[in-house]
């Protein structure tokens, strides 16, 4: 065989080599990132604690219909969740546009949504937000719920367990023209919230969502509030010192606990600030970690949807044996909040047909706030 025939059957074993390479490669990372909605291998969340899931956010109305609350609680407690976060801001439609039987409707399917899951042992909060809602010119709006869940409507109240707010004013379009008086607004009605509570005398929890980032100690987020310049964590800590019924669901947002921008990587600032400052050691314990699971298009790791369970429940595990064992952090650590109930109910394998059957009744009521 002459040298030229060698060099091309090297050439072709070559390529014939780094083809398979890669097709096993893909393959791989197919398995690894299979549908969310594969089964769950038999891994679950009882198999690794058994009060793994703190709480977990519900935006659709759909799901506290009385016609499937049932549904909702039952799966609640196979996958061991304490705590809803329910929206309520909905009521605000119904409020704006005079629609008295709306509204009653919305306040008994709430009541009844309420009652069941206290019947169940899990705790349900009012959750009520949206980008603007921090804003002077959309601030009436939190007044108008506030005065709905500590009011109630017709000399009835919802006995929530507390108050869940998700205002989240850096997702406004405008937002970097000029970021400090947004956070000002912002926390100017965080402050706000807490006095209207405190007057009221009121005895449930107050939780806020923020971002991981809130932490960070860089000269944008070092705001002036309150004749005091600090970063935006720090001040509301001190808002919320006033409150000891209090807890931080904090966003950090990855699809894996550890290594270089992890979970734990980037929570690193808030847990520094946190053992810092011994003063907030009353809020105990005082943080949710939040994670990801819905469709994130312009993001690969900030969400696990996409992935197995078998991997998501790995992951969480690994966050939650972090803080459960971590002598310097398990004293403020909650649990883990999942985000949201929509994407964990219609991907298990349990409820998924349930789930296909009524995809549009739900969807129709997906929006998640009022701007």
């Amino acid at each position: 065989m002459d040298k030229t025939k060698i060099f091309f059957f090297f050439i072709f074993f070559l390529f014939l080599f780094f083809f398979i390479f890669t097709l096993k490669e893909n393959f791989f990372v197919f398995e690894k990132k299979k549908n969310i909605s594969s089964k769950d291998n038999n891994f679950k969340v009882s198999n690794i604690n058994n009060d793994f899931i703190y709480g977990i956010w519900i935006w659709q109305e759909y799901f506290y219909d009385s016609e499937n609350v049932k549904l909702v609680i039952d799966f609640a407690k196979k996958k061991k969740i304490r705590t809803f976060f329910v929206r309520v801001d909905n009521f605000l439609d119904a409020y704006e546009a005079g629609d008295i039987q709306k509204q009653e409707n919305i306040f008994e399917n709430l009541n009844y949504f309420v009652k069941i899951a206290h019947q169940n042992n899990i705790k349900v909060e009012a959750l009520f937000g949206g980008p603007q809602w921090s804003n002077p010119s959309h601030r009436y709006l939190v007044n108008i719920i506030l005065d709905f869940i500590l009011n109630g409507l017709n000399n009835k109240r919802i006995n929530f367990d507390g108050i869940h707010i998700d205002i989240e004013p850096y997702q406004q379009d405008n937002f970097s023209l000029n970021s400090a008086r947004y956070y000002e607004y912002y926390l100017t009605t965080i402050e706000e919230i807490k006095q209207k509570l405190l007057n009221k005398k009121y005895t449930g929890t107050l939780s806020i969502d923020i971002p991981y980032w809130f932490g960070k100690n860089n000269i944008r987020e070092n705001i002036f509030y309150n004749k005091k310049k600090k970063n935006i964590f720090k001040h509301l800590l001190d808002i919320l010192e006033e409150y000891p019924k209090s807890y931080l669901v904090i966003m950090a947002y990855r699809n894996y606990a550890f290594g270089n921008n992890g979970v734990i990587n980037i929570l690193e600032r808030e847990l520094s600030l946190l053992n810092q400052e011994k003063k907030y050691l009353k809020f105990i314990p005082f943080l949710v970690i939040g994670q990801e699971i819905t469709e994130q298009k312009n993001s690969k790791t900030t969400s696990y949807y996409g992935y197995n369970w078998q991997y998501i429940y790995t992951e969480l595990f690994k966050i939650d044996n972090f803080f459960r064992k971590n002598s310097e952090y398990k004293k403020f650590y909650k649990g883990i909040a999942l985000h949201d109930f929509y994407i964990y109910w219609c991907t298990s394998e349990e409820e998924k047909n349930i789930c296909r059957k009524n995809n549009l009744k739900i969807k129709k009521n997906l929006n998640t706030n009022k701007e």
